[in-house]
């Protein structure tokens, strides 16, 4: 992978694999950066393509692949003035390249999972906040989906 990161996102489509957002550095977010790169990984030329950048730069992410595109939710970051978890919702087709911006989560969080079911888009558990605050629990037992037309 040309960039080195923890925290991204995975997912295949059309026989590619593409790596979404991620942290940079170590894999806590008190200790690294977050990234909106895009990198195409092509399994039969064995080589990485640099493909652009995320609408929304965070860490911890989750998401999946459907009809051809990839769906990235959720995440986090930090910086001087504090740590966020987001409740973004966006969808990057690779044949053309583009983003979509979708309406956004109910709940923002980070650290959860995410898949589909039919064309259902599940995201359950997780965080409403970045971790690392001592003494609180954050974790969440929510569950909440996005339909996507078919």
């Amino acid at each position: 992978m040309q960039t080195g990161r923890n925290h991204f996102l995975a997912a295949a489509v059309g026989g590619k694999i593409y790596a979404i957002d991620g942290r940079i550095g170590l894999p806590f977010v008190t200790k690294s950066d977050v990234t909106d790169l895009v990198e195409e990984y092509d399994p039969k030329s064995d080589s990485w393509t640099y493909k652009g950048r995320s609408p929304t730069p965070r860490g911890g992410v989750s998401g999946s692949a459907y009809g051809g595109k990839i769906y990235v939710t959720g995440g986090e970051y930090q910086d001087p003035a504090g740590k966020r978890t987001f409740w973004a919702f966006e969808a990057y087709d690779p044949a053309t390249d583009t983003w979509q911006t979708l309406p956004h989560m109910q709940i923002a969080r980070h650290g959860f999972v995410a898949g589909f079911i039919g064309n259902e888009f599940h995201v359950a558990g997780g965080s409403f906040q970045s971790d690392g605050m001592p003494g609180i629990n954050a974790q969440m037992n929510t569950h909440e989906f996005y339909t996507v037309p078919k």
